[in-house]
């Protein structure tokens, strides 16, 4: 994983298989993905797959609450 800081924006590049933050985790960001595949797993159980121009992560902004998934990262093509 690598962050590229722009203004108040930062930009995280990560590769395949790669985990964002796991079920559990402190939230203190909300994420939009700009390129590639992203795999929620919850309880180690695949519920989802989002992709480009969807917004995650902003629950547990808005409700201080921990993470409720694991965010992996699915394709970066």
């Amino acid at each position: 994983m690598k962050e590229i800081s722009h203004g108040k924006t930062t930009k995280i590049l990560m590769l395949d298989g790669e985990t964002l933050f796991k079920q559990g985790d402190q939230g203190d960001k909300a994420y939009m993905i700009v390129h590639g595949l992203m795999e929620v797993v919850v309880d180690g159980k695949k519920v989802g797959l989002m992709r480009e121009g969807e917004v995650f992560g902003e629950m547990a902004l808005i409700l201080n609450q921990r993470r409720r998934c694991n965010n992996n990262v699915k394709s970066t093509n």
